[in-house]
């Protein structure tokens, strides 16, 4: 067993696929999809809607797209597909000169058709980090599928595996870390964590150089009403 799929299985993730397959699978992927309820949050809403994010993911979410960046020479795509209206996901996605954010979508293949139309993406490109029922649909196709875990939900887990719906469970919740802990482990997976750690703490050189071209990204917002048939 290799040492990366050592360490994260020794601290409670699961490995649907081999650490080997999974970076197989990486070496197709760019694009990165992001889920938000129950994914950079504890899916928790009251009143004010509160829906918000943590700063580990957050720079979990930067670090891998620097990674990604020094492994390839360009910017990955990045984006949020949420089946609610989050403004701190389109805060954040702003914030972090995501590409874009689909807002608002219930049916979440049809913000992968409309991204498949407009980019020439095809879906085996995309790594998808999900937690529940309603983002099967993309785990279905996606090329690499990360499933937030969630002790709550045995059932739809146990689903997940059998039907080979996902590549890895983080050991953290949704909110609790997962998402640093998916782009680490990703990182690892391709050799790229710690040239990545070493040249965020550098701020110079390549780190300063991904930075300027990350931040020229303006996010585009789709909504329902900009997918064919999915008008409220």
């Amino acid at each position: 067993m290799s040492t990366p799929e050592k360490r994260y299985r020794d601290c409670g993730g699961t490995f649907a696929a081999t650490a080997d397959i999974i970076a197989g699978k990486l070496q197709g992927v760019d694009t990165y999809l992001f889920d938000w309820d129950g994914v950079f949050n504890t899916g928790t809403k009251g009143g004010e809607r509160v829906s918000g994010f943590s700063e580990p993911d957050s720079m979990g979410t930067n670090l891998l797209r620097f990674g990604h960046w020094l492994r390839t020479g360009r910017l990955p795509r990045t984006g949020i597909v949420t089946a609610a209206d989050n403004p701190a996901a389109l805060d954040f996605a702003r914030r972090e000169h995501f590409d874009f954010v689909y807002a608002g979508i219930l049916h979440k293949q049809a913000a992968l058709a409309h991204l498949q139309a407009h980019s020439g993406i095809t879906p085996v490109e995309v790594a998808w980090f999900f937690d529940d029922v309603l983002d099967l649909p993309l785990s279905a196709v996606c090329g690499l599928r990360i499933l937030m875990r969630r002790k709550a939900s045995p059932g739809f887990t146990a689903y997940v595996l059998e039907k080979g719906l996902c590549d890895y469970i983080t050991a953290s919740k949704g909110g609790r870390g997962g998402v640093r802990e998916a782009c680490e482990l990703l990182l690892e997976l391709t050799d790229q964590l710690v040239p990545v750690i070493e040249g965020r703490m550098r701020f110079e050189g390549d780190y300063r150089t991904y930075l300027e071209q990350r931040n020229r990204m303006e996010t585009l917002v789709v909504t329902p009403g900009d997918l064919p048939g999915e008008a409220e």
